[in-house]
């Protein structure tokens, strides 16, 4: 009788323990759902769900971590990505994600320590570059964006934006030709971009090559790009 009682004992254990595992995954794949169809303050309440059932899985620490940065809730991020590094110290990713936070609340010497972090385990990464390059841009190191930049492009030279973010950095150091290679890069790589060619127009008219100046500005006002300087300094040099 004791046997029979033990063996219903287990059996409905198993039951229970299986029905709990079905419904966490449930939290998850719902979670996971929202968050690609864009519902992220509803993700977080799956998310945090299914991490408190589960609170060693690293995907969906990061998933709800993703979902807290998506709503903007930096200072959130930075204390979840805090907390999880604690249980994930090699996370290269939540390293990523709070430099991300930090340099979006201002704190660029943290984001850099942490895009730092990051690149160290995980070197391969062209959008970490990207990023430390332009908190060393706002933190006034110059030439460590520029390296960072170029290292972007280098892991990844599809990317309009890196050519595009190393131009302005050329230009503003005077160093013009490499300035108007990357510019021309960038639009090639995305000849859509009306910004790069209004930029490219301008260092053009720096440097008193107006015909191509005029060419890339009449291009811009082709687009309709809503840049009341564009039309003026065609105005000036080109519509003659």
């Amino acid at each position: 009788m004791l046997c029979g009682i033990l063996i219903l004992v287990i059996s409905q254990n198993s039951f229970a323990q299986k029905n709990n595992s079905h419904q966490s995954e449930q939290w998850f794949d719902s979670g996971l759902t929202r968050y690609e169809k864009g519902n992220y303050q509803e993700a977080i309440v799956y998310l945090s769900k299914f991490i408190k059932k589960n609170p060693q899985n690293e995907d969906a620490c990061l998933l709800r971590n993703m979902c807290y940065r998506q709503t903007g809730k930096f200072e959130v991020v930075i204390e979840d990505a805090t907390m999880m590094l604690m249980k994930f110290p090699r996370n290269a990713d939540l390293y990523y994600a709070r430099a991300y936070a930090y340099a979006a609340v201002g704190e660029n010497r943290l984001a850099i320590k942490d895009y730092s972090k990051a690149i160290k385990l995980n070197p391969e990464k062209a959008n970490v570059f990207y990023n430390r390059g332009i908190s060393y841009d706002e933190a006034g190191k110059l030439q460590k964006a520029i390296d960072d930049f170029s290292r972007a492009i280098e892991l990844n030279p599809g990317d309009a934006d890196f050519y595009f973010s190393r131009a302005l950095l050329y230009e503003s150091l005077n160093k013009s030709e490499p300035a108007i290679l990357d510019y021309s890069k960038a639009i090639e790589l995305n000849p859509c971009d009306a910004e790069v060619y209004y930029y490219r127009a301008s260092l053009f008219a720096q440097e008193k090559d107006f015909d191509n100046a005029c060419t890339d500005l009449q291009k811009v006002l082709e687009m309709n790009y809503e840049m009341d300087e564009a039309e003026i300094i065609y105005d000036s040099f080109c519509d003659k």
